[in-house]
């Protein structure tokens, strides 16, 4: 398994003129509006495409399934998105999600999908208040699955005050597939994901100030593809301006971005497997949408599957980690850290000591260490089973290290804090803290699968204290740039030689040079 290929399950962007505050109207009324999703008392909200109306519920008001673009479909397929033309004579009904992308097909309790998907959902504290601060979450999940509806950040609306926005943007080779043909059209190609996240970013910006929220306090976080993304955004010069601060669960495993000549000649071949060998874009839009997942590849083997971002020149215009090493990026507080057992759930349970070095062999490739290195370094003597010796070498070379290098190249310019999720209290079983463990603690979460799908309220007793902690730590980070607030353990910066170990009942700070021993990261990070 390749860095960067996450399983499906888990892991796993324009209007110039804003609205201005005179626009702000709050209409309550006192009948139901039935939903498939959510059903309250209505409240309608102006925008620049015209009114949408949600739902009141509780201490939250949801407006759903908002189009902040043209349905990337027909000739806009793999271009850039467009501004969407609204409904200015209309009330929009923003009381359910809208589609999904197109995904991977092989579950079907997943909710339908289709290539007009690119929509947010606007989550804000009730009654609605101006000043809020504002949070973009950006879902992972390979960048081949997943979508911001699987992720209810009710738990942050109400803990921390802030504004939440979650999104959908285009996916596997809808969202990033690179070819000489795509970008002769627009002069870009491969970043039509992350250029679809920026028109949502871009969307919040003109908007955000009619649901209460500070159109200058935008903090972007993301977990695992979604924290690989919004490290692209903070390297990406087409992103500065649209958000102060940046979260980043688990992202750092993609630091050298491909470069457009690879990305074009993976494309070329993508046509050619499609049928078409005139490798024109007529033909490639000609392919229906299953076809394209049908052959993009899959992220859990080693050929191709699109999900990666390109140095396409425009959205991104070096790797990131050259970006972070010659200082070429945004210049905002930076909140990073990973899960103390990352690797534990890309590594199969029954591994045989027969096929242990090959595992690692493989893990050595990628990140060019000879094998016989890896071995030395993760002895099979040193561990109860392969797979435990194997998940901690993954863990090591692709979260934690890299962690270790984005916390000390961002950190000489600006406030970095960062953690290590480790809570064995019972929160995270029967896994442990693995891959994606965190997100229960900050989201009601759906359609991931066990055991991740789940609750903040529903986690065992000695673990919500810890859950409580990081949910005002995350929006206590989006309010102030500091993670630090009234009650909570104190947070030093990355820079104080600590890392932030979120364990139960409450976290504590932790030694980044004990870290770094733990998870060898001398070796994996020398050069």
């Amino acid at each position: 398994m390749q860095p960067g290929r996450l399983p499906r399950q888990l892991d796993g962007v324009v209007r110039k003129r804003f609205l201005s505050a005179t626009l702000f109207v709050l209409v309550f009324a006192t009948a139901l509006i039935q939903s498939s999703c959510y059903s309250g008392p209505p409240a309608v909200v102006p925008t620049t495409h015209g009114p949408v109306q949600g739902a009141v519920s509780g201490e939250v008001v949801r407006f759903l399934g908002i189009p902040y673009a043209l349905p990337p479909v027909g000739p806009l397929r793999w271009r850039l998105p467009q501004p969407h033309p609204g409904w200015q004579k209309t009330t929009r009904s923003a009381t359910a999600f809208g589609p999904i992308c197109p995904q991977p097909a092989g579950d079907t309790t997943l909710p339908p999908s289709s290539e007009d998907c690119l929509y947010l959902n606007v989550y804000a504290p009730f009654p609605m208040q101006t000043g809020r601060k504002v949070m973009v979450w950006i879902h992972g999940g390979t960048n081949t699955n997943g979508a911001g509806s699987f992720y209810d950040p009710t738990p942050l609306v109400t803990a921390g005050g802030v504004i939440v926005v979650t999104l959908n943007y285009r996916l596997g080779a809808l969202g990033f597939l690179a070819h000489p043909a795509l970008r002769i059209e627009s002069g870009s190609s491969g970043n039509y994901g992350l250029a679809d996240q920026q028109q949502a970013m871009h969307w919040v910006r003109n908007n955000i100030a009619a649901f209460g929220g500070d159109r200058n306090e935008v903090t972007i976080f993301g977990e695992s593809s979604g924290g690989m993304n919004v490290l692209s955004q903070v390297v990406s010069p087409l992103a500065r301006g649209l958000f102060r601060r940046a979260i980043v669960e688990s992202g750092a495993f993609l630091l050298d971005t491909p470069p457009l000549a690879e990305s074009e000649r993976q494309g070329r071949e993508f046509a050619q497997t499609l049928g078409c060998a005139d490798q024109s874009a007529v033909c490639l839009r000609s392919k229906t949408a299953y076809e394209i997942l049908a052959r993009q590849g899959s992220p859990y083997g080693n050929e191709v599957a699109y999900e990666l971002a390109t140095i396409d020149g425009k959205i991104l215009t070096m790797s990131q980690r050259d970006a972070f090493i010659s200082g070429n990026f945004h210049r905002g507080p930076l909140l990073l850290g990973n899960n103390a057992d990352e690797g534990r759930l890309f590594v199969p349970p029954g591994l045989s000591a027969a096929d242990y070095p090959k595992t690692l062999e493989h893990y050595a490739q990628s990140n060019n260490r000879p094998v016989a290195d890896v071995l030395r370094h993760y002895p099979l003597s040193k561990f109860a089973t392969p797979s435990e010796g194997a998940a901690a070498a993954y863990g090591d070379a692709y979260f934690a290290c890299p962690d270790r290098l984005i916390a000390g190249w961002v950190g000489a310019h600006v406030p970095v804090y960062a953690y290590e999720f480790n809570d064995n209290a019972g929160g995270t079983a029967p896994m442990g803290p693995t891959h994606g463990a965190e997100l229960r603690y900050l989201f009601n979460v759906t359609n991931l699968g066990p055991p991740f799908d789940g609750s903040p309220s529903a986690l065992p007793a000695e673990s919500k204290p810890l859950s409580l902690a990081m949910r005002r730590y995350w929006t206590s980070f989006a309010q102030r740039g500091t993670p630090n607030g009234a009650g909570l353990p104190v947070w030093r910066t990355a820079k104080s030689g600590d890392v932030q170990m979120l364990v139960a009942r409450l976290p504590r700070p932790g030694s980044a040079k004990e870290f770094e021993e733990r998870h060898i990261c001398s070796y994996w990070n020398g050069r």
